[in-house]
This record gives structure tokens, C-alpha cells and sequence, in this order.
């Protein structure tokens, strides 16, 4: 056996008050015999501790339920849920790629911290505006007939050069028109 600084309660404290209400779960008051981990526990305790927890959970009458209920709400935490056993996995912040260091079981991060938490939220916000905005309308250039999107409503040239010619071809009309 392995060292503990004191010996381990079995009882289930935390999860299954915020779990699932299985009043005829065979773990309740069973406690930590069914956590992931045991701080100072060896892992062949461990693997013996799994052992007893998985046995107890495949004949317990809520066993369905509750691997069901961990299943849809990973926040749950890490632990045997319904015979199987869920594990604290370290991942990716969704924004950066950075590792998450929160070992916080409560609640499952995404983001590596609150500064990249903020920056999602202002790119989703930006994204939403960018999806509503109507996309660009493309028109052909009136003095040399190439693709263009104009900056504004009235823009009928694609850039500096042909807005002159298109001034230097309307100024020739206007002295035809005036001669005449």
C-alpha cells in the first residue's frame, strides 16, 4: 500500500450533489472510491480502487442513468461515472493554442486566460457584425471594363486613372455640345 498522509474516506461528497439525482445509486455515501485521482495514491491503489468502483457501479440499478448524465454534462468532473472511468484532461485555449493550466474540475475552460476569453468574445462579437453585413457588389470599370468594388454608391470608375479619362471624356462631349 501507499503512503497517505491520512487515510482515504470512501464517501462521494461532490459529485453526486451535482450530479444527477439518483436516489438509488449505490455509491451514494460511498465517497472518493470513485474519484479520478487520490493525492500521495500509488497508481496500482488506483487501478484497485477503479476495480471496486467499476464492480460496485455495474450492479448498481442507476448505472444507465447515471453514465448518461455524465455523458451529456462534462462538468461534472473527472471520475467513475456509470461504470467508466472520465479523466481531467489538460487542453488548448480555443483563442491562442496556449496549454490550460486551471485544474479547477468545476467548471471545464476554453480559454487559457481571462485576456483570451475577453478577445473571443470581441472577435465573435466582430464576426457576428461581419456575417449581417451584406457582401460587396462588384461592377465593371466605364472606361476600361475591368471588375471593381466601389467605395461608395456613386463610383463608376476603378481608380485614379480611369476617373480621369472618364473627366477628360466628358469635358471633349461638353465642348462638342457647346460648339454646336
Amino acid at each position: 500500500m501507499g503512503h497517505y498522509t491520512h487515510p482515504p474516506e470512501y464517501h462521494r461528497p461532490t459529485p453526486l450533489t451535482l450530479g444527477p439525482n439518483l436516489p438509488d445509486a449505490a455509491c451514494k455515501g460511498g465517497g472518493n472510491l470513485w474519484d479520478a485521482n487520490i493525492d500521495g495514491e500509488e497508481d496500482d491503489e488506483r487501478a484497485q480502487r477503479h476495480t471496486k468502483a467499476t464492480a460496485i457501479c455495474n450492479n448498481c440499478p442507476a448505472q444507465a442513468a447515471c453514465l448518461t448524465q455524465r455523458l451529456t454534462n462534462p462538468t461534472l468532473g473527472p471520475g467513475i461515472w456509470g461504470g467508466q472511468l472520465f479523466e481531467h484532461k489538460q487542453g488548448n485555449c480555443t483563442h491562442c493554442g496556449g496549454p490550460i493550466t486551471n485544474n479547477n474540475y468545476s467548471t471545464l475552460r476554453k480559454y487559457c486566460s481571462d485576456t483570451c476569453e475577453k478577445q473571443a468574445a470581441v472577435d465573435r462579437k466582430r464576426n457576428r457584425r461581419a456575417a449581417t453585413r451584406p457582401a460587396p457588389v462588384t461592377q465593371h470599370c466605364r472606361i476600361c471594363d475591368l471588375p471593381f468594388t466601389p467605395k461608395h454608391k456613386n463610383q463608376i470608375t476603378c481608380g485614379p486613372t480611369c476617373q480621369h479619362e472618364n473627366y477628360t471624356r466628358h469635358q471633349r462631349e461638353r465642348r462638342k455640345t457647346t460648339a454646336a
